[in-house]
């Protein structure tokens, strides 16, 4: 996470979930201790990611959106990362709904939806 003057450059998406703060600026970074320092939690190192929800009923399930590769989720805060069958292209926005179901917006698919 580059952070310069107090403000990060490029930060495409800002998340805060549970105990953690999660950034996207192409890869996806963790902190846990309020933005003092900052891991990269990028599923399969991938820096192409564009933006990252978390579940409102379970704030540690996370899913991701990239440019190339769809949708990855995981359900440890980033700790480790699933791909969600189906969900490939670019996905550019996501949104988690009730009931396990995740909204994909696509660039070439119009509106996906998957059922965790």
């Amino acid at each position: 996470m580059r952070v310069r003057d107090g403000s990060a450059r490029g930060l495409r998406r800002l998340l805060v979930a549970a105990s953690s703060i999660h950034a996207v600026d192409g890869p996806v970074y963790r902190s846990t201790d309020g933005g003092q320092n900052w891991t990269s939690v990028t599923p399969g190192g991938d820096s192409d990611i564009e933006t990252v929800e978390a579940d409102r009923s379970d704030p540690g399930s996370l899913c991701d959106g990239d440019c190339r590769h769809g949708v990855t989720c995981s359900s440890n805060s980033g700790t480790s990362w699933a791909k969600v069958p189906g969900l490939n292209g670019n996905v550019p926005e996501l949104a988690i709904g009730t009931s396990q179901v995740l909204y994909a917006g696509t660039s070439s698919h119009g509106v996906a939806v998957y059922r965790r």
